[in-house]
């Protein structure tokens, strides 16, 4: 999966699953399900867990993949400042010798 594609599923997890359990939650403290209360209450916190050990993961992806990103960056805008320097170099000479 493309890294735009994880970002945009994690922004609407991010965004809705919260929403859902608060709601879940809400609709079994007010109906007073004790016996319910409990395992959705468990049943929650265990889906959570999940996603956020998952995001974990996935973030810990994403900076490695970001780092990787920048230290090519770096290395080939050196790359380009050095040929640069030297195409300068090659025509401050030129019009020397003119």
């Amino acid at each position: 999966m493309k890294l735009s594609k994880q970002v945009r599923f994690w922004n609407w997890a991010g965004k809705v699953l919260p929403m859902v359990a608060l709601m879940t939650l809400c609709m079994v403290l007010v109906f007073d399900m004790t016996s319910v209360k409990e395992v959705v209450i468990s049943s929650i916190a265990v889906v959570f867990g999940a996603i956020a050990f998952t995001w974990w993961w996935w973030v810990m992806g994403a900076v490695k993949a970001l780092t990787e990103l920048l230290t090519n960056a770096q290395t080939r805008f050196t790359e380009v400042i050095g040929e640069i320097k030297d195409l300068r170099k090659d025509i401050n000479d030129r019009n020397k010798k003119k």
